[in-house]
């Protein structure tokens, strides 16, 4: 399943951190951070995550998510 996500992020560390919470939870694949777009897609790679899930996890950073 993919998801997209517009994320408040505003610099190249903004993208790194939410990459590297992504890949850390390693059920999700296909990553593309759009710094310019705000923008954050991916596919869940196992059913045992939601999209709720992932959007907390970025939520969780202290970026706002919609």
């Amino acid at each position: 399943m993919e998801f997209k996500f517009n994320v408040n992020m505003t610099c190249g560390h903004c993208v790194e951190a939410v990459k590297e919470a992504l890949e850390t939870v390693g059920k999700i694949s296909n990553i593309n951070i759009n710094l310019e777009n705000k923008t954050v897609i991916g596919s869940i790679d196992d059913s045992n995550i939601s999209i709720n899930e992932i959007k907390k996890i970025i939520e969780d950073l202290g970026f706002d998510v919609t």
